[in-house]
């Protein structure tokens, strides 16, 4: 029969970690304590192995679960204008997506010049005036996606329009095209932010 262990105390947040070891309220031993950087949504606490059984008692678990855009997944206009503002950090590559999704015609979407990766679409420019721009591809986003402490890695997308058909209007989608090297990134910033935040026991170790 295994040694009695205490329940996993589920958080959301690193800052919550580090203010856990900080205050130290269940009077851990540092030098027996080991963080694994799971991956880029969690995080758990650890004991040594101890016991007859050898076991690892996890003691805290930290989950991300922030909403996330979604990838891969075709929305209306307006709906991707607002995921985009609110999920993904803005810089000049955001405003250019939304200075010409935002200004689209509910006309056809043009693929004529579509090699896969490539779209030209019709887009108002002024009152009255519709022009041809072409989409920005692949496009180098910064999706909320992991832990707010640390700075939201950067991956390469593909934007992709659709047209719309009898009274639906045009739709648009981003698909990840960076084979998910944006986890790795994150679990190293996760790591490095545990190991040089201010007040975290320097003894507790910390693998990833």
């Amino acid at each position: 029969m295994l040694e009695p262990v205490p329940p996993v105390l589920t958080i959301n947040t690193l800052t919550g970690l580090r203010d856990y070891l900080i205050t130290n309220k269940d009077q851990l031993n540092y030098d027996d304590l080991l963080i694994h950087v799971k991956s880029a949504r969690e995080v758990l606490l650890y004991q040594r192995i101890s016991g007859p059984f050898e076991q690892r008692v996890c003691y805290l678990q930290v989950d991300h679960k922030q909403p996330e855009f979604p990838f891969g997944t075709y929305l209306d206009i307006e709906k991707f204008i607002v995921e985009l503002q609110a999920k993904v950090v803005p810089d000049d590559t955001t405003a250019a997506i939304l200075q010409i999704v935002g200004n689209l015609t509910d006309g056809v979407v043009n693929t004529f010049a579509d090699d896969g990766v490539t779209q030209q679409v019709a887009s108002k420019s002024g009152i009255g005036r519709v022009t041809n721009a072409t989409l920005p591809n692949p496009v180098v986003l910064s999706p909320r996606r992991t832990f707010a402490e640390i700075n939201q890695p950067a991956g390469r997308f593909i934007l992709r329009l659709k047209s719309g058909q009898g009274e639906t209007k045009p739709t648009a989608a981003l698909f990840e095209a960076d084979g998910g090297m944006w986890q790795l990134d994150a679990i190293e910033g996760i790591k490095a932010w545990l190991q040089c935040c201010e007040g975290m026991p320097k003894e507790v170790a910390v693998i990833a």
